[in-house]
C-alpha cells in the first residue's frame, strides 16, 4: 500500500473515531459523511476538509480520546496534527510506557512474528500487534523507538510501532572495531557479553535533534569492553569513543546529551554536537557492586544498583539500591524514597514517570523487566525476572500476569512518545 493510501485510510479510520468521542457517541442530525471524500464530512451546507480544521478544535479533539493508540494515531495523519500531538503529548489520557510482550508466550504457539502491548494501567493486553518477529534481539528503547538485532542476516533496525509511515530505519553495520583483549585481562571482571549470543550491542539509546531537523542519533555500548560508539543516521556511519570510556552498564540521553554509567558508578556527560565529542565526568565512582541503572528524575541523576541471586539456570531479582547524585559534595547518597515517582528499568532507556502519568501504578516503586537473557543458554528457564518493587517495605510483586517460563523474546518496556 502506498503512503497516500496509508494517509487517506488514517483520514477515514480517524474520522469515525472522532464524530464518536467528540459527539459521546450520538453525532448531531447536521453532520453527514460526505463519501466522496473520506477527508471531508459535510456540517450543514459547509464541506469541511479535515486537514483545515482550526487548532483549537484539533485540541479539543485529542482532550477527548481516551485511547492511547487513538492518540498516537492522531499524530501521524500529517505535519500540523503532529504538531498538536507533540504539544499535548504531557496530557495523554493514559499510558505514556506500554509493555511489549510477545504475542502469544504460549512456546509452542507457532506465532512468532509479532508482539504485542500490556497496558500497566488498564491491565490488559491491547489488540495492537507490533510486526516484529521474535527472533530479532531487542536491546533497548527510547522515544518510541525500538532498536534491535537479527542473528539471521545481522542487520540492527529502529523500529516505531506508533508511525503509520516511515517507522523503520536500517542502521549501518557495526564496523569490527579491534577489542583491547590485554584490558579486558587487566580488569580481572566477569564482563556480561551478549556478543555470544549473537548480538554485538549491549545496549542503545536514540535521540532526535528536534522537531524541524528530526535527523536521529543512536548511542550504543557494544563489544566485550561494552565502548561506546554513536551513529548520526544521516551520516549512515558510526564513531567509536575514547577507549577510556568502556564497560558501560547504561546509558541515557537527557537535554541534547547522552549520559553513560560505567561499572564503577562514574557518569559521563556526553556532547556529540560537536566535530568532535565533548566528554566530561559529571559523577564519581562508588564501591557498591551489582547490575547498574542511570535514571534522570525531576533535574537530578540516580544510579540504580539491582541485586539478582542465580541457582543453576533460575535467577531472580531480590531488591534495589537506589543512590542520588550530591553534586555539591561529589558524592552518591542512598534514598529510600522517590519523591512519589516510579522509575522504569531493563532493555529500555531509563525512566522516571509520576503517577499521573500512569494511573493506578504505584508511586515510590521500582518496575523492572528481565535483561539478563542472554547470559542463559537455554530459553525456558526463569522464571521471568519482572515484577515491581517497593523502595519502602523491600516487597516485591508481579506488574504481568503470566506463569510462563520463556523468557525470550523478553518484554521490554516503551514509551509512547513521538519526536
Amino acid at each position: 500500500m502506498n503512503e497516500f493510501m496509508k494517509t487517506k485510510n488514517i483520514f477515514y479510520y480517524l474520522r469515525r473515531r472522532f464524530v464518536k468521542v467528540f459527539w459521546n457517541n450520538n453525532s448531531p442530525d447536521v453532520l453527514e459523511y460526505n463519501n466522496s471524500s473520506p477527508d471531508v464530512f459535510e456540517l450543514g451546507d459547509r464541506d469541511v476538509n479535515w486537514i483545515d480544521l482550526p487548532d483549537n478544535l484539533l485540541c479539543l479533539i485529542f482532550d477527548k480520546l481516551v485511547d492511547i493508540h487513538d492518540c498516537v494515531r492522531f499524530g501521524t495523519v500529517c505535519h500540523s496534527w503532529r504538531s498538536i500531538y507533540i504539544e499535548n503529548r504531557v496530557n495523554l489520557p493514559h499510558d505514556c510506557v506500554l509493555l511489549m510482550v510477545p504475542t502469544q508466550l504460549n512456546p509452542e504457539d507457532d506465532e512468532r512474528e509479532h508482539r504485542s502491548f500490556y497496558s500497566l494501567s488498564d491491565k490488559k493486553v491491547y489488540d495492537f500487534k507490533v510486526p516484529l518477529p521474535h527472533n530479532r534481539f531487542c536491546f533497548g528503547s527510547s522515544n518510541g523507538w525500538v532498536i534491535t538485532y537479527s542473528k539471521v542476516n545481522f542487520e540492527i533496525h529502529m523500529l516505531n510501532p506508533f508511525l503509520e509511515l516511515n517507522n523503520e530505519i536500517m542502521l549501518p553495520p557495526m564496523p569490527d572495531f579491534e577489542p583491547d583483549l590485554g584490558l579486558f585481562e587487566a580488569t580481572g571482571l566477569e564482563i556480561f557479553n551478549r556478543v555470544d549470543s549473537g548480538s554485538p550491542v549491549y545496549k542503545a539509546v536514540v535521540a532526535v535533534n528536534s522537531i524541524s531537523n528530526p535527523d536521529y542519533v543512536v548511542m550504543v555500548s557494544h563489544g566485550q569492553l561494552r565502548r561506546l560508539s554513536f551513529c548520526i543516521c544521516s551520516n549512515r556511519f558510526w564513531t567509536q569513543l575514547d577507549s577510556r570510556f568502556r564497560l558501560i552498564d547504561d546509558i541515557i540521553c537527557h537535554n541534547d546529551k547522552f549520559y553513560a554509567l560505567n561499572c564503577y558508578g562514574q557518569v559521563y556527560a556526553i556532547d556529540v554536537n560537536h566535530p568532535t565529542p565533548r566528554i566530561s565526568q559529571i559523577a564519581p565512582n562508588h564501591e557498591l557492586s551489582g547490575k547498574k541503572y542511570l535514571v534522570e528524575s525531576t533535574g537530578f541523576m540516580f544510579q540504580v544498583l539491582r541485586d539478582v541471586r542465580s541457582c543453576r539456570y533460575d535467577y531472580y531479582t531480590v531488591g534495589f539500591t537506589v543512590l542520588k547524585l550530591d553534586r555539591v559534595r561529589w558524592r552518591w547518597d542512598e534514598v529510600k524514597n522517590l519523591g512519589g515517582r516510579m522509575f522504569f528499568l531493563g532493555d529500555n532507556c531509563s525512566l522516571s514517570l509520576s503517577v499521573s502519568d500512569l494511573p493506578g501504578c504505584k508511586p515510590n516503586c521500582i518496575y523492572f523487566t528481565d535483561d539478563y537473557i542472554y547470559r542463559y543458554p537455554r530459553p525456558n528457564v526463569g522464571p521471568l525476572d519482572m515484577g515491581v518493587f517497593n523502595l519502602e517495605d523491600g516487597r516485591i510483586e508481579p506488574h504481568y500476569p503470566t506463569e510462563s517460563k520463556m523468557i525470550f523474546p523478553n518484554p521490554v518496556f516503551i514509551c509512547t512518545a513521538m519526536r
